[in-house]
């Protein structure tokens, strides 16, 4: 069924809910309504955040006053901007969550079967290895 959620948490049993709730501060509705004349939806907040959040810029401006306090996010006045960061903020969630389709495309190869194992990792860039990867004697990403 689409748009129901199920939900479980430890001393609850499963239940199935209609509809989402965001729980984002209304009056952050009303304020984006006024400065982009457009509707946002939770979503387009929530990525735009996201992205803001893993932007080295705002993480190097901000990094003093991360260590001390919840971190406070300034929202664009430019919606095309608000929403071209949450496409990104979307993609970066994808990846993160492991369900960007760009992790379906392979890079790397693992060629040798073995234990697979992580022993001592290193990277010899030299000219025989030809930038492999190790991760024990025997076996390596290629």
């Amino acid at each position: 069924m689409k748009g129901v959620i199920v939900q479980m948490m430890m001393f609850e049993p499963e239940i199935e809910y209609q509809t989402r709730q965001p729980n984002i501060n209304p009056v952050l509705f009303e304020e984006l309504k006024k400065k982009y004349k457009k509707d946002v939806t939770p979503e387009e907040i929530f990525y735009y955040i996201y992205a803001v959040l893993f932007s080295n810029i705002y993480r190097i401006k901000y990094a003093e006053l991360l260590k001390i306090d919840f971190p406070r996010v300034p929202f664009t006045r430019d919606y095309k901007l608000f929403i071209q960061l949450g496409k990104l903020g979307q993609q970066l969630a994808d990846l993160h969550l492991l369900k960007s389709k760009d992790l379906d495309k392979s890079i790397s190869k693992f060629p040798i079967d073995g234990a697979n194992k992580v022993e001592k990792p290193r990277f010899d860039s030299a000219q025989r290895d030809n930038g492999k990867v190790w991760i024990n004697k025997e076996q390596y990403f290629d």
